[in-house]
C-alpha cells in the first residue's frame, strides 16, 4: 500500500490529508505510523496554507500551497525535499526558494 494524497476543502480551506505508508515520515503528521484512513496534516492547516497541488513520490511528499510556497516531508536521502541538507522530515517543512521563484506545479518521481 502506497501513500496517497488527498486534497479536499476543510472548513473551507484547501487541506492536504493523507494516508498509507509513513516509514520515511512522508505522510508529514510528525511520525512514523502507517495511517488506513486519511489523515488531516495539521500542522499546515493550523498555518492555514491552502493547499492548491501536490505530489508523491515513494518515500516523500511536496505540497504546493498558494502564493507559491512548497512545503516538502518524507525521505530526503537524495536531497529530494530541496531544503538544503539531507536530513529525512516527518513534519512539513518549507522548500529554499528565491523570492524570485514562484512555483505554479509539483511533481514528486517515486
Amino acid at each position: 500500500r502506497l501513500s496517497t494524497p488527498l486534497l479536499t476543502p476543510f472548513n473551507s480551506t484547501p487541506t492536504f490529508a493523507r494516508r498509507g505508508r509513513n516509514e520515511n515520515g512522508q505522510l508529514g503528521l510528525g511520525d512514523t505510523v502507517d495511517r488506513g484512513i486519511p489523515t488531516v496534516i495539521k500542522e499546515l492547516q493550523d498555518k492555514g496554507a491552502k493547499a492548491i497541488d501536490g505530489a508523491c513520490g515513494k518515500h516523500h511528499t511536496v505540497i504546493l500551497c498558494e502564493g507559491g510556497v512548497t512545503y516538502a516531508f518524507g525521505s530526503n536521502k537524495h536531497g529530494q525535499l530541496g531544503i538544503g541538507t539531507i536530513a529525512r522530515k516527518a513534519r512539513p517543512i518549507s522548500s529554499h526558494w528565491s523570492p524570485y521563484d514562484r512555483v505554479g506545479v509539483v511533481n514528486a518521481v517515486p
